[in-house]
């Protein structure tokens, strides 16, 4: 992992997004193993070159030579085949590049090998112990993994849940959305935990960001809840949950806010975990009420904005 990726012309989001998904084992590996070459589906947009042209630049930047640089330029011509408005050489949002790389290789390894996708399922479900009351997910799980099984997804793949309650009746309502990062919001000051008090500029923790992110959310007024057992508009709360965590979790920090009037960049300095981000808190009960596998995460890598809302620079 000592060789460089080269600054192509303002590729510097690009770069940040390939070293820190490098730096990553169980994905990196499977591509420096070359598994992904007997995953291939050709009848993808990509026709696999996409998933070709990664695992070539992956096996370039830990196998060449150290202190020495490479060019991405050929994976950027892949992802600018389906996604063309990183052609050129103009400035561009990291996480939105991650999102369109992830996708283009998972449509590129998706599989329908259910030997595979039992085993999968096992270990996944195994480790996530989802509360029994939950258990009506399983299948919806189970079917959109075996649509969209990839390196990919078993990698990064998770599910979140979102239970609307009504107020007047209790009547709960569930659905389920699958991720492949999590976009959390900062908390303005106020919402800070005790303790963190302002210095040169604001401060919060990550789990903050996570109370934030899973924090009850009251519909009323034009939001209210159409609620299918009264029969009617009444006040509801909604709050999300995390159903599935997955072995490598993607967080994306909003740092961009925008309103009508303004847009920024919010300065607060954000403080993290580097080993032990337990995320028990912010998903669904078990039904003991204990884990035998607690989502605990250590960090791996971060990728880094410096600069203000018209332009930076992005590192790793």
């Amino acid at each position: 992992g000592l060789v460089g990726l080269q600054n192509l012309g303002n590729t510097c989001f690009l770069n940040a997004c390939i070293q820190c998904l490098a730096a990553v084992p169980p994905f990196r590996d499977f591509f420096l193993s070359n598994h992904h070459i007997f995953r291939l589906d050709t009848g993808s947009s990509m026709r696999g070159t996409l998933a070709l042209s990664f695992g070539e630049l992956l096996h370039k930047i830990w196998q060449g030579e150290p202190y020495s640089s490479v060019s991405a330029a050929i994976l950027k011509d892949r992802v600018s085949k389906f996604a063309p408005q990183f052609t050129g050489c103009r400035q561009h949002d990291s996480q939105e590049f991650l999102r369109f790389l992830l996708d283009g290789l998972h449509e590129d390894l998706k599989t329908s090998d259910n030997d595979e996708m039992r085993q999968f399922m096992e270990v996944r479900m195994a480790h996530d112990q989802v509360a029994s009351k939950y258990n009506e997910s399983m299948p919806a799980m189970e079917m959109y993994c075996l649509d969209n099984l990839s390196c990919v997804t078993a990698a990064f793949g998770g599910q979140l849940v979102s239970q609307i309650e009504c107020r007047t009746c209790s009547h709960q309502s569930r659905c389920y959305d699958p991720f492949l990062d999590i976009s959390l919001p900062i908390p303005s000051p106020s919402q800070f935990k005790e303790g963190q008090e302002q210095a040169h500029r604001p401060r919060c923790h990550l789990t903050d960001c996570f109370n934030l992110f899973t924090e009850k959310e009251v519909l009323e007024g034009e939001n209210m809840y159409s609620c299918p057992n009264c029969n009617s508009r009444s006040c509801a709360t909604k709050q999300l949950k995390f159903v599935s965590l997955p072995p490598i979790l993607v967080l994306h920090i909003k740092r961009f806010s925008y309103t009508e009037v303004s847009r920024e960049k919010l300065v607060t300095s954000l403080e993290f975990p580097k080993a032990g981000l337990d995320l028990s808190p912010f998903a669904v009960e078990t039904g003991s009420g204990e884990r035998e596998y607690p989502p605990i995460y250590d960090l791996k890598s971060v990728a880094l904005h410096v600069g203000g809302m018209a332009g930076g620079h992005y590192h790793a």
